[in-house]
Parts: structure tokens; C-alpha cells; sequence
């Protein structure tokens, strides 16, 4: 019975991978140039790319420059600094994603070898403890792509409420850091 219990840990951690993610708005965090809120937000070649449906694509640079199509737009220096604050949420979405992802790798290699060795030499008493130990690494790291989400909202809004050529590019939705939050709390409890 610990071995199957052991099982579906491994398949609880693969769903906590995911905790980030409601079913309607997917945030998917891959390679180096990945995309997130369905596509609408990328990140390529150093910048912040938005393309949600309907405008043109803007750009946002790691200095805070904002262009729409190709063209500037004239900022303050508190929104530069705001769209510094936004690139770098979003930079650190994908930087943590990445590091979510690897951690939950490891801790279904360590898994499946803890169940391995237990199923050989008849201890199986540890399992639950080594995975449930490993597994608190990879729910920190869920976390901090909550709060990565909560800086890059919270900068959006500003941005939004400050540059009207922003108001269209503004598509993270307000309660996706708290549901990212509740969903990896909840996989906590869940277990």
C-alpha cells in the first residue's frame, strides 16, 4: 500500500507543476523564449513581447522603453520604472517556472528511486517522508511564480491606470495571484 500511495504523490507533484495554472488562463513558463497568458505575453530576445487579440504587438525592454508597433511611447520616469518592475515579474515568472519545473524532475527521479529501493529491501516506511520532504522545494518554488505574477499585476495596473497606450496591453487578470497561491496551498492539502 505505501507504494501506490508513494505512486500518486508522483502524480501530485506533477499536478502541483501546474498549481499556477487555472483552466482558463493557462500561464506557461518553457525555454528561454516562452510564453505566458495564453500567448499573450512573451518573452523573446531580452524583451517583454504583448500580443493580446485585437492591437498591435508592443514591446517592453529590460531599461522600461515601451513600443507599439515598432513606434516609442513617450514615458514618464516612474513609468519607466513601471515597466521595468513589469519586465521584471515577468522575467522572474519564467526564471522560477523553470527552476518549479527542474525541482519537480528531481523529485520524481527521487521518488520513483525511493520506491524503487524500498520495494527491494522491504522499507517502504520512508517513502512518504523523502517525497513529502522534496516536495516542499518544489511548492517554495510555485510560490515565488505567485508572487512574480502579483509584481507583474501590480505594475500592469499602474501602467494602466497611468498610459492609456497601455490600457489594452493590461491582460493579467486580477485574482490570478491569488488563485496561483490558493492552488498551491490547496495541492498542499490535497496531499
Amino acid at each position: 500500500m505505501p507504494a501506490l500511495h508513494s505512486k500518486c504523490l508522483i502524480f501530485a507533484l506533477i499536478a502541483l507543476v501546474s498549481g499556477c495554472q487555472d483552466r482558463t488562463t493557462t500561464t506557461t513558463v518553457v525555454t528561454e523564449n516562452s510564453s505566458m497568458m495564453n500567448g499573450y505575453i512573451s518573452l523573446k530576445d531580452n524583451t517583454v513581447v504583448l500580443r493580446p487579440d485585437g492591437v498591435p504587438q508592443a514591446i517592453i525592454s529590460a531599461a522600461g522603453d515601451f513600443t507599439i508597433d515598432g513606434d516609442a511611447v513617450v514615458v514618464s520616469p516612474d513609468q519607466r520604472s513601471l515597466f521595468k518592475n513589469y519586465y521584471s515579474g515577468v522575467l522572474a515568472i519564467r526564471d522560477h517556472g523553470i527552476a518549479t519545473g527542474a525541482a519537480a524532475a528531481g523529485i520524481a527521479g527521487t521518488a520513483l528511486s525511493s520506491v524503487a529501493q524500498g520495494l527491494a529491501n522491504g522499507e517502504t516506511k520512508n517513502i512518504d517522508a523523502e517525497v513529502s520532504a522534496s516536495r516542499a522545494k518544489v511548492e517554495a518554488q510555485a510560490e515565488n511564480i505567485c508572487r512574480d505574477l502579483a509584481q507583474a499585476y501590480a505594475a500592469q495596473e499602474s501602467l494602466a491606470t497611468q498610459l492609456d497606450a497601455f490600457k489594452a496591453y493590461a491582460v493579467i487578470k486580477g485574482d490570478e495571484a491569488d488563485d496561483c497561491l490558493h492552488n498551491v496551498k490547496g495541492n498542499r492539502h490535497d496531499q
